[in-house]
């Protein structure tokens, strides 16, 4: 644990470089990396100073070179040069390809689920075995780091879920189980870190989004309080296709917003394809722009400062 402690202090004095979704684009994060100065040494991407990349996870799905992805990035989290939290994409990997002890599995296997994930398996179509181990990897993933001078998290930053957590990861079989059945209190918690808190429009109000979709509720940009505003100016994404009527006191005085002093927070999950936007507070940054939908891998350069600034952005 001290050697650990040890590392971090070390690294973070470097600096952190956060990495957002890459979704099995590994010839765009080869590039990215070598952007932000890493280079191949002993098999691994390393920087010469010693600084260390942070993944928010989503390595999985859409891409052409998912496999390649994974190896890549857990080379790195293996010798020490890089971090990872896990996904939403991880876990519904994992979910959907875990029994379910029933004869079925912890994620059914409809068309959506499969289609959702089928890039995926069609890289590892013949190489099972190798899936298996990087789910066993995944198991073993955080769900968020707290690195004292900032934290990293997949969707949401929530005080309360994260302290519940408690460090625990899915290689707690019965967690793991819970947290893919509706309404137990870890489903909730895993909706919430890895996909992000929702609310739903009022009454016959609906949108499209960028799928194509016909959305019912819509994605809190949670680092801002809600008090006073609209459903469009609290929505993560989807702009003017979001109604702009106001959000009810009762949900507004749920979503209190991340505070101003906090330690600066990054996350993914909500391909904001526009950089300048990416900064969604001065403390909290969005690093998810749309790589495996026709968008950017983006990464951060984080040096320690409190106040983030679209400077340190790099993209791909």
């Amino acid at each position: 644990m001290d050697e650990m402690k040890d590392n971090l202090t070390k690294n973070e004095t470097a600096g952190y470089d956060l990495i957002g979704d890459v979704h099995g684009d590994a010839d765009r994060l080869e590039r990215l990396l070598g952007i932000l100065g890493y280079n191949q040494n002993e098999g691994v991407m390393r920087h010469p100073e010693g600084r260390r990349a942070i993944f928010v996870g989503d390595l999985v799905d859409r891409g052409p070179k998912v496999a390649e992805t994974l190896r890549m990035v857990k080379a790195m989290v293996d010798a020490g040069t890089a971090l990872m939290t896990l996904g939403n994409h991880e876990f519904n990997l994992l979910a959907l390809l875990t029994p379910d002890g029933n004869g079925g599995f912890l994620r059914p296997h409809t068309a959506r689920n499969i289609k959702n994930c089928r890039a995926t398996l069609e890289a590892f179509e013949g190489r099972e075995t190798e899936l298996r181990g990087y789910l066993e990897w995944f198991r073993t993933l955080p769900f968020y780091l707290d690195l004292g001078g900032c934290r990293v998290i997949h969707a949401e930053w929530n005080d309360e879920l994260v302290a519940g957590m408690n460090g625990r990861t899915y290689l707690d079989d019965e967690f793991l189980r819970n947290a893919s059945t509706k309404g137990t209190e870890e489903h909730r918690t895993v909706e919430v870190l890895l996909k992000g808190s929702e609310v739903a429009l009022p009454d016959g109000a609906t949108y499209t989004d960028f799928d194509g979709t016909k959305r019912f509720d819509v994605r809190i940009c949670w680092p801002y309080p809600a008090v006073g505003r609209t459903f469009r100016e609290v929505a993560f994404g989807s702009g003017d296709n979001i109604p702009d009527v106001p959000v009810p006191d009762e949900i507004a005085a749920r979503i209190t917003g991340y505070g101003t002093d906090e330690a600066p927070v990054f996350f993914g999950h909500y391909a904001l394809n526009d950089l300048p936007n990416a900064i969604v507070a001065p403390n909290a940054a969005c690093l998810d722009h749309g790589c495996g939908k026709g968008g950017m891998l983006a990464a951060y350069r984080w040096n320690g400062e409190r106040t983030l600034t679209a400077g340190n952005f790099v993209s791909t």
